[in-house]
């Protein structure tokens, strides 16, 4: 019988620092399916806490991601992603472009990590988990 082997659908836990007039450090999640061999779509969000004055902030944003190296064919696969977002960082709700460079790892049993920075609703640095699925597929 056929088996499909297509990749589903893939969660990723994140932790974000944005820095603009103000930091904040957003603990957040997304969800990510693939669109192609090289391109992931998906949606992330975060919650967190910002300085001076502190309190919450949060956003949501959708996301492209465009793999240099779909297949694993190294150690580290390189990426840039861009997209839309929606948050506040202090200040009322508002949209913003998305920009990023990123690196993913090389598996950590179930997950695989990575590592982005760019601009988006201030410069960003993040740190992912994202979960491992099909071989090939990071």
């Amino acid at each position: 019988m056929f088996r499909d082997s297509t990749p589903k659908a893939r969660i990723e836990g994140r932790l974000d620092a944005l820095i603009a007039n103000r930091t904040a450090i957003e603990p957040g999640a997304g969800i990510f399916v693939p669109l192609g061999t090289y391109v992931r779509a998906g949606l992330v969000a975060g919650v967190g806490p910002i300085t001076n004055p502190l309190r919450m902030t949060g956003r949501a944003e959708l996301i492209g991601r465009f793999l240099l190296d779909p297949l694993c064919e190294h150690r580290w696969g390189p990426y840039v992603a861009g997209g839309i977002g929606v948050g506040s960082l202090g200040v009322a709700p508002h949209p913003y472009l998305v920009a990023v460079l990123g690196l993913e790892g090389p598996r950590w049993g179930l997950v695989t990590p990575a590592l982005e920075t760019g601009v988006g609703n201030g410069v960003r640095v993040g740190f992912a988990l994202r979960r491992s699925q099909v071989k090939g597929w990071r």
